[in-house]
């Protein structure tokens, strides 16, 4: 035990110690690196999750609005300009 403390702290290994860690860093980040999953479920949610009755909800509000907001902009007129 008392000599891996020396190497690790040692004047000429203590680089060396850095880059075996560095490498081991690195392999974590790409060679063994998983794909990531979707963790967000897709379907199957009951009809009474909140995240599903505020979806509903949501879009109930969204069509009236988008409507609103056509109604409220004026239609693009061009005027002649005069001389």
């Amino acid at each position: 035990m008392n000599g891996l403390l020396k190497f690790i702290t040692g004047k000429k290994t203590a680089p060396v110690t850095m880059l075996i860690g560095l490498i081991f860093a690195g392999l974590a980040f790409t060679v063994f690196n998983t794909e990531a999953t979707e963790t967000t479920p897709g379907t199957g949610l009951p009809e009474t999750a909140e995240s599903v009755q505020v979806a509903k909800l949501r879009m109930s509000f969204q069509a009236p609005m988008h409507r609103l907001h056509s109604l409220s902009t004026p239609p693009n007129r061009s005027s002649p300009r005069s001389s």
